[in-house]
């Protein structure tokens, strides 16, 4: 169209790795997806940290509720069961069911998150990666 101006949309920052170390964080965000391969669900959970010079960066965790791989669900189960005691929505696995949909309780409760960096592989950039749960 002669005369218009044609605006690009901004570039998206980059999510900020944050150092290692121990962090007050949150549950922000808690969605059911599938992989692309399609066999296998999970809940995706957005985490923000709360506090300090940090606060407002994002990381991310996925707990599976079902996969090929029996290890990555149990470690998934491990993971969601700390979620669920530092929270204190819970206290064990069976709370979990077998959907893992008690996590929606554990939405805006503080907690500490020891948190790592996962090193960028094929030209994916470094991101973090929360390690445990732990109770404020």
């Amino acid at each position: 169209m002669v005369g218009e101006q044609v605006q690009t949309a901004p570039k998206q920052a980059k999510a900020k790795v944050v150092p290692e170390g121990d962090y007050l964080i949150k549950l922000t965000q808690l969605q059911k997806k599938d992989t692309k391969a399609g066999n296998a669900t999970y809940l995706d959970g957005t985490f923000e940290v709360i506090e300090g010079e940090y606060a407002g960066s994002k990381m991310y965790k996925k707990f599976y509720i079902d996969h090929p791989n029996f290890k990555c669900t149990w470690y998934s189960k491990k993971r969601a069961e700390e979620l669920l005691k530092s929270t204190g929505v819970g206290t064990s696995d069976v709370n979990l069911g077998k959907d893992f949909s008690i996590l929606e309780s554990c939405v805006n409760k503080a907690i500490v998150g020891k948190v790592s960096i996962n090193p960028g592989k094929n030209g994916f950039p470094d991101r973090n990666e929360i390690d445990n749960f732990i109770s404020r």
